[in-house]
């Protein structure tokens, strides 16, 4: 259903229809493919868990190069913060990588300027975006943090550390 949205938002656009209509599906199309995507943040060489680096980008624009990640691993079971890494963005779409582990909740929060899509240009002044992220297996792929992954942030840290 999100591929039929999204090729309906690329006709929207190549048509010369309203852009906010075309954003809207095209938006939509894509939270609906990564929301469902997994993913862990950490590393440790005392850790039985697997680990494994996975991409990640941070987009409102996109993230300029050198925005600061912060990383909050949250272990299971109780999912309380534990350790705390900063890593940077790698380019100027707002790429990063981390070691992410199985069965750990993860806290990215990025803060940085961003590319300014009305005016073409970086902002003036720095914003935050937070997300959540949990790998079930290895095989998962991406970590995205967008202004979608900012609204639900405090809703998912909330529903997995309530008794």
């Amino acid at each position: 259903m999100s591929g039929n949205m999204r090729e309906k938002a690329w006709q929207l656009m190549s048509q010369g229809r309203p852009l906010p209509l075309a954003c809207t599906l095209l938006c939509i199309a894509l939270c609906m493919t990564t929301a469902c995507e997994n993913g862990i943040i950490g590393s440790g060489a005392h850790s039985t868990k697997p680990v494994s680096t996975r991409h990640g980008i941070a987009q409102k624009g996109p993230f300029a190069i050198g925005s600061n990640i912060t990383i909050t691993t949250r272990p299971a079971p109780e999912y309380l913060p534990a350790k705390t890494e900063q890593v940077q963005t790698l380019d100027d779409i707002g790429s990063f990588e981390y070691e992410f582990k199985s069965d750990t909740l993860y806290d990215i929060s990025v803060t940085g300027a961003h590319f300014n899509e009305i005016d073409g240009q970086l902002s003036s002044d720095e914003i935050t975006l937070q997300s959540s992220y949990f790998q079930e297996t290895e095989s998962q792929a991406f970590v995205s943090v967008n202004i979608l992954t900012h609204i639900i942030h405090s809703r998912i840290i909330y529903l997995v550390t309530v008794d």
